[in-house]
């Protein structure tokens, strides 16, 4: 349990972000749909802004190995459990997270804050110390 709670502060290094919806109105309809990009690479310079505010690039993110994870906060069903057992899966890794890779999530939802994205970082780090 103590390898475990020793993991889990070191997850307090999760840089949790949200893409940066600024492009959209709020009330605006945005068409939903799946695009293969196979081969293609998030562009270096793609904002987002994480979960204290600040504004960030993959390029300043990807110093080392990083697993992405792509949720929204308010998601009523698959969301929540995947976050759920991604700390699981991490914690049993002989790899350590913030060391030797990050992991970052990401929200899809443009509506959603980073105060939001922050409670929810808080949330799951503190359920799974506990």
């Amino acid at each position: 349990m103590i390898k475990f709670i020793n993991k889990i502060l070191i997850l307090l290094l999760i840089l949790t972000i949200i893409s940066n919806g600024s492009d959209f109105e709020k009330d605006e309809q945005v068409p939903i749909g799946i695009e293969e990009q196979l081969g293609s690479y998030i562009p270096l310079d793609a904002e987002f802004i994480t979960s204290t505010g600040d504004t960030v690039t993959i390029g300043e993110l990807s110093d080392k190995p990083f697993i992405l994870d792509v949720v929204y906060y308010n998601c009523p069903g698959v969301c929540h459990p995947l976050l759920t057992e991604l700390l699981w899966a991490v914690d049993r890794i002989e790899m350590e997270p913030g060391k030797d890779f990050k992991v970052i999530t990401l929200s899809f939802d443009q509506t959603e804050t980073p105060e939001l994205a922050a409670t929810w970082k808080k949330n799951y780090l503190a359920a799974v110390s506990s």
